[in-house]
């Protein structure tokens, strides 16, 4: 194991930084898996902004029980909405509205 920043003077740390990402390269990752963008969680989301086009992002994450940072990665990346008059509308136009 390399020795501690704090041990080490400040011109080596890349050196000490380097020798631990090669460590850490194919470790497997020990932190907890992303569980909050899934199939079921898109489709709620997709549920209740379909039920309530005003609804706000904190409610969303309420309702879900995930961030709003999720929320709105899931509203924006994966649903393809945006807001628009305080109402969440896709972001491509219908044949109807073009």
């Amino acid at each position: 194991m390399p020795p501690k920043l704090d041990e080490v003077p400040v011109p080596q740390w890349t050196r000490i930084s380097a020798t631990w990402e090669e460590e850490i390269k194919g470790k497997a990752y020990s932190g907890s898996p992303r569980k909050a963008v899934r199939s079921e969680k898109i489709a709620r989301v997709k549920d209740l902004v379909s039920s309530d086009l005003h609804i706000f992002i904190k409610e969303l994450a309420n309702e879900v029980g995930i961030s709003c940072e999720r929320i709105s990665y899931i509203l924006h990346e994966e649903l393809s909405l945006h807001k628009l008059c305080a109402k969440w509308v896709s972001h491509s136009l219908s044949e109807e509205y073009k």
